[in-house]
């Protein structure tokens, strides 16, 4: 009787996504033919009627290809969670899609005969790349889902950064690929779908035959009782997944988070056997890929507004991830709070603070003094050569640095008041919020100044804190829950950022290039701006620091000692949004600086607040300054963004440390 109860359920949804999408579709078919001519227009159109070459041509194998694709993206979610026993694993979270893409753009720069052997191969090996990096960082924690998920999450956006570096060098070869890496559905003719059909065809055949060892794999323990081969299951299955989505991404790009949204509708509705959401999985995702894209093409016909479909089908997946995380028990385990090992306190933290600080200077005057000369090669300028470049390298050296110390303070400021290890404005979203205030003052404002924007990044970093405090309130969550919730927040103004990008606003311009991290463009009051603010901030670090060394304790603690907990509260937040705003102008939204530097100064054996704060905003700001500098010289006369290269430096620092947890 539930099983009839769950199938109409599942039904009536389907029909509900399906019949509007399908309305829908009629009506960007009309708009192209009288209806009396429907029929010969979708079977035998006539090559001097454009509409009906449109109808023929475009708009009917844009159908095909999406309802496959979004079937295919379903159905790969549904078979990696089966393997996995993961609710959030998925091609987009597994870092499948990402992986796929990069061997595609590398492939086509170094390799392309690749490409026109097998597009579908190297795609496939890139994913499977992704997935073997994800386990292998994921292999001391017992393959636990927030590792998995958070690996997965991490090394996509490394490989996105890696994508995005090769773009930048080879803008005449991949001009492209950044606007097919949102996934876009368009077609031309019957090629793609004629490519993918087939494909997607046998790989579901053969997930179909491997149905009972799945089923069987739920068992767990049990399983390996039954005398099925768990590894062998499991890898077949993961290479099936990860073909399913590499042939996607091969074709259409990137098709965010379809992957996660259909197997979760599938369970909401009933689906709790794994035969049932091996059906209704790829139904459901061929539904939302469909409504999402025809929602899409109604935008182009009637605004003028053309949008990439798979940016768009990103904004699905956020809130699904939120409204999943009260419902995933097992994600509450294991805790990253406690760390398996301490390290021992420093018993000088001043000596070493003094270290560091003439480290810090010395890396100043390295980079400013050492670099490329105009012919290539390298040498340190003194004299009137220094002169004459101190003031083009000064404003980025200042900057740099400047937006190092203030994220590591700020991430400094939400470990500890977090009590979780992995907290950070960029893992938890706050760096994009600033994004998303840059975005508001961009539209309000014709011409924004920096204290403008600061502004705005403030309130946007502000607002994403204040969503993860509504989130804590609740109480039904853990600290890893957050950590995913605000991944979740920052996925979502990503999508939002590539779909505003993608309208062609020549404003959007000004985002890209904030998104990427680059100094190449910072001025002397930009550089005066963020060093104020460093100065500012590093000036008001001794009045939190009673309360970072107490709030860790617990709150019965802390209030027994005297402290004011909205108070607190309010403060700490409102201060780290002003850091991360103030950073996220010139660093970007990604760097996993903030999330590095806290734990490079508690290694080093600075374990009270006050002294961590110092100790890891002179970090951060060696560390974005390497980057700026590593950016400058290492495809000189080319540069790389500050950002983009701190983002590829820090992101195997944060695999290996999530793997040491």
């Amino acid at each position: 009787m539930a099983s009839n109860h769950s199938a109409r359920g599942a039904v009536l949804f389907s029909l509900s996504m399906f019949l509007p999408a399908l309305l829908g579709m009629l009506l960007l078919v009309l708009w192209q033919v009288p209806a009396e001519r429907l029929y010969a227009a979708l079977f035998a159109p006539d090559v001097a009627d454009i509409g009906e070459l449109r109808v023929h041509y475009s708009l009917l194998p844009r159908l095909a290809v999406c309802l496959a694709s979004g079937a295919a993206l379903g159905l790969a979610g549904a078979v990696l969670q089966q393997v996995l026993q993961n609710p959030l694993a998925s091609p987009s979270t597994l870092g499948i899609s990402a992986g796929a893409q990069l061997a595609l753009s590398a492939a086509i720069i170094f390799f392309p005969g690749l490409i026109g052997w097998s597009r579908d191969a190297v795609a496939l090996g890139g994913g499977m790349v992704a997935v073997l990096l994800v386990f292998a960082f994921s292999w001391r924690q017992q393959f636990a889902p927030f590792t998995v998920i958070l690996s997965g999450l991490i090394i996509g956006l490394m490989f996105a950064a890696i994508s995005a570096a090769l773009v930048l060098h080879n803008e005449r070869y991949l001009a492209g690929l950044f606007l097919w890496g949102s996934g876009v559905l368009k077609q031309y003719d019957w090629e793609t779908a004629s490519a993918l059909l087939p494909r997607l065809g046998v790989l579901t055949l053969l997930v179909v035959l491997m149905m009972r060892p799945l089923i069987v794999l739920g068992l767990e323990d049990g399983a390996a009782a039954l005398g099925v081969n768990v590894l062998a299951v499991r890898a077949a299955g993961l290479i099936l997944a990860t073909a399913l989505a590499g042939a996607v991404t091969a074709q259409v790009g990137i098709i965010g988070f379809i992957g996660l949204a259909a197997p979760a509708l599938a369970r909401s509705l009933g689906a709790d056997h794994f035969k049932r959401q091996l059906f209704w999985s790829p139904v459901f995702g061929a539904a939302l890929l469909l409504i999402t894209d025809v929602t899409v093409q109604l935008l182009d016909a009637t605004v003028n507004i053309a949008l990439p479909t798979g940016a768009v089908t990103a904004l699905l997946g956020a809130p699904v991830l939120l409204w999943l995380l009260p419902r995933l028990r097992m994600i509450n385990k294991p805790a990253l709070s406690s760390p398996t090992a301490r390290p021992q306190r420093v018993g000088n933290p001043a000596l070493l603070l003094s270290v560091l600080f003439v480290l810090a200077l010395a890396a100043i005057w390295i980079s400013l003094c050492f670099g490329r000369a105009p012919d290539g090669s390298w040498q340190f300028v003194r004299g009137e050569m220094f002169q004459t470049l101190l003031p083009w390298r000064l404003p980025r050296v200042t900057a740099a640095f400047a937006a190092g110390a203030m994220l590591a303070v700020a991430g400094v400021i939400l470990q500890r008041f977090t009590g979780n290890a992995m907290a950070s404005p960029e893992i938890l979203g706050v760096s994009s919020g600033a994004g998303l205030g840059i975005v508001a003052a961009l539209f309000l404002f014709s011409a924004p100044s920096y204290a403008v924007l600061t502004g705005a990044a403030a309130l946007g970093s502000l607002f994403v804190l204040t969503l993860l405090l509504g989130i804590v309130a609740s109480g039904r969550t853990s600290p890893n829950q957050i950590l995913l919730a605000g991944v979740a927040l920052g996925a979502l103004l990503s999508s939002l950022f590539a779909i505003l990008m993608a309208t062609g606003d020549p404003r959007m311009m000004q985002l890209f290039t904030w998104m990427m991290g680059s100094t190449y463009g910072v001025t002397p009051a930009t550089a005066a701006g963020a060093g104020v603010c460093a100065v500012i901030v590093m000036g008001l670090m001794p009045l939190f620091s009673r309360w970072l060394n107490v709030l860790p304790l617990g709150q019965d603690t802390a209030r027994e000692l005297g402290i004011d907990l909205k108070l607190s509260t309010l403060t700490l937040l409102g201060f780290a949004a002003l850091a991360t705003a103030a950073a996220t102008l010139v660093a970007g939204p990604l760097t996993f600086v903030g999330l590095m530097a806290p734990h490079l100064a508690r290694q080093c054996g600075l374990a009270r607040a006050l002294p961590q704060m110092a100790g890891a905003a002179l970090s951060g700001g060696m560390m974005m300054l390497f980057a700026d500098w590593l950016g400058r010289v290492v495809d000189f006369p080319w540069q790389l963004p500050s950002g983009l290269v701190a983002t590829l430096i820090t992101s195997p620092l944060l695999l290996w440390l999530l793997s040491r947890r």
